[in-house]
Formats: structure tokens, C-alpha cells, sequence
């Protein structure tokens, strides 16, 4: 089974984030990155179905590409993170998500309509 890396202040790396997936997938368990700080890192097109990212640090991520479908997001700061050409069909959307975007984080090009498969809370 994957060891979870604890939450922690310390911010982690893409490496670390990509790391934490694979091992994840190979044991066949849900990517946990809960409470994490993976700030300003490149995520791009990575494959994170079904993920817990509650209550991360994700300001500034680039997540162009990436499949994030199922991905609970309650919680997590997504100012600035870049959602372009990404799937976010059934993901849990923070509370605020709305000026997070007036604040810079990208949706365009999603492969899903937000309004009508994510549940904000």
C-alpha cells in the first residue's frame, strides 16, 4: 500500500505530487494530497481521478490537461491555477471557487461543462 506523505507546511514538489499518483495507481488506492502545498508546481496532464485534494494549497498550478474527474477540491485555495483543456466532470469545487477564478484561475476549454457536473461546497 502507498504510504501517504502527511500534511505538512513544507510545500512538495510536481516530482513528489507525480511520485504519490504512480504509487498510488500501482496499489490501487486514491491519490491523497490532502492539506498539501504543491503551490506554483506543473501538473500538466496528469491523471488524478478520484483524488482527495481538501483543503490543499494548489494557488498557481498548472493543471492544463490534466484529468482531475471526481478530484474533491472542498476546501483547497485554487487562485491563479491554470484548469485549461482539464477535465473537471463530478469534482467538489471549494466554497469561493468563483473568485478564485475572478482571480486568476483558468477554466476555459474544459471537457465538461462546470455548471453542470461539479458540486461546490
Amino acid at each position: 500500500m502507498a504510504k501517504k506523505k502527511e500534511a505538512t507546511s513544507e510545500q512538495i514538489t510536481a516530482d513528489d505530487v507525480r511520485e504519490l499518483i504512480k504509487n498510488a495507481r500501482k496499489d490501487g488506492v486514491k491519490v491523497d494530497i490532502t492539506g498539501m502545498d504543491i503551490s506554483g508546481a506543473s501538473l500538466v496532464g496528469v491523471d488524478m481521478r478520484a483524488a482527495n485534494a481538501s483543503g490543499a494549497k494548489l494557488s498557481g498550478v498548472d493543471f492544463t490537461g490534466a484529468n482531475l474527474e471526481g478530484v474533491n477540491f472542498s476546501g483547497a485555495n485554487l487562485e491563479g491555477a491554470n484548469f485549461s483543456a482539464a477535465c473537471l466532470r463530478f469534482s467538489v469545487l471549494p466554497n469561493g471557487f468563483a473568485s478564485m477564478v475572478a482571480s486568476g484561475a483558468v477554466i476555459t476549454d474544459t471537457t465538461t461543462d462546470i455548471r453542470e457536473s461539479v458540486e461546490v461546497r
